[in-house]
């Protein structure tokens, strides 16, 4: 499943973090956090505002890897997929004139890629414009990876390439020690409308990777489709424990409790939610915005 294409809103978390940074403390305190408080637009606000002081300033705050790369992956969590496609090109084309004289940037960091490289995240970035064919192109191009096959799986079911489909599963499955792996399985499992295939995959890896409790959501989510309501209800909401403010989870329990006790009262839930996380019917898409249409009808809504 993909996320919604549309810019992702700033979270009420992202708003305190601004405000508890806001208190008289310089803004170049602190990249590392506001990439890990989810923070990307302050995150890339603090680039772009770094790059006018110069590229010292940039090199001294952007520690942990290539600024380039940085931008392209700030972009891309904002869902604005064109510019982290255009700056991933143009660092692909910059790496390629470094490796065709022979020497690269002497500063270059830790996560610096190689043009061959770019191409998977290229391909993945295409993906998400849902421009399969290209992002084939860049993903067969790309160094032999798990991510590669992850990704050759899913272009491959959506271009109903049976050769590549099985290729790529049999590679997947040939290292499913790695968790990424299996999860990749189970969602192409899911889209396949095999939905107790993908909860047995779900299961084995919550059994096995207590760490992974985002899981959770996905398991409740299959349950949900096969109708088991009070087991999707019960399992989503030991990973809402942990997440309250999770838009996606917020969404399936509306659902849930659509399936279970009506309209009304998922229309209810939902407009709670919102108005505790201090979000909006706009903010946060098109999905949520059909979904609360359809609970005032009193039909059951979408996932």
């Amino acid at each position: 499943m993909l996320p919604s294409r549309q810019r992702m809103g700033i979270t009420q978390a992202q708003k305190k973090s601004r405000a508890q940074g806001g208190g008289g403390q310089d803004i170049t305190l602190n990249f590392d956090h506001l990439v890990t408080s989810r923070d990307y637009t302050g995150a890339l606000a603090l680039i772009t505002t770094l790059r006018q002081a110069g590229d010292d300033a940039v090199k001294k705050e952007v520690r942990a890897g290539d600024v380039d790369l940085w931008t392209a992956y700030l972009q891309f969590h904002l869902g604005d997929y064109e510019a982290s496609l255009k700056t991933l090109r143009a660092k692909r084309e910059k790496v390629k004139k470094e490796e065709g004289s022979g020497h690269s940037d002497g500063d270059a960091k830790p996560h610096a890629a190689s043009s061959a490289s770019l191409s998977l995240s290229i391909a993945i970035v295409l993906y998400y414009l849902g421009k399969y064919e290209e992002a084939m192109i860049e993903a067969k191009a790309s160094p032999q990876s798990s991510r590669k096959y992850r990704l050759l799986l899913h272009l491959s079911s959506k271009l109903n390439d049976d050769a590549t489909v099985t290729e790529a599963f049999e590679y997947l499955q040939s290292k499913s020690d790695e968790v990424d792996n299996l999860l990749s399985i189970a969602a192409a499992h899911f889209d396949r409308y095999s939905f107790s295939e993908a909860l047995d995959i779900y299961k084995r890896v919550l059994l096995s990777t207590k760490e992974a409790v985002a899981v959770n959501v996905f398991a409740a989510l299959c349950y949900h489709l096969l109708e088991y309501q009070d087991v999707a209800q019960e399992i989503l909401q030991q990973y809402m424990q942990h997440e309250k403010a999770s838009l996606f989870s917020a969404n399936l329990a509306a659902c849930i409790i659509s399936s279970e006790r009506g309209g009304k009262e998922a229309e209810r839930y939902l407009l709670d939610y919102l108005q505790k996380n201090d979000r909006t019917e706009v903010e946060c898409g098109d999905l949520i915005g059909h979904n609360l249409a359809v609970f005032r009808g009193g039909s059951a809504g979408q996932v």
